[in-house]
């Protein structure tokens, strides 16, 4: 996940503040839902083993969190 960061990074070109180019594009609507794939790369879960949310711990936080701008 962190080398995934850094290379979207990387590939990210701005114009002052404007994008020019994003590093990565996320699918939408219409295909694959990604965030489970983040979150379970990061060593998330969507439920925990009683069956309960799991969206408020600390992997999965980070996982979809907004990276370095």
């Amino acid at each position: 996940m962190a080398q995934l960061q850094q290379d979207a990074v990387k590939l990210t070109v701005k114009s002052g503040s404007t994008v020019k180019q994003y590093g990565m594009a996320i699918a939408d609507h219409a295909t694959i839902a990604m965030w489970p794939i983040f979150i379970w790369a990061n060593g998330g879960n969507l439920l925990n083993a009683a069956g309960c949310s799991d969206l408020d711990s600390p992997q999965t936080i980070q996982a979809l969190a907004a990276g370095p701008t």
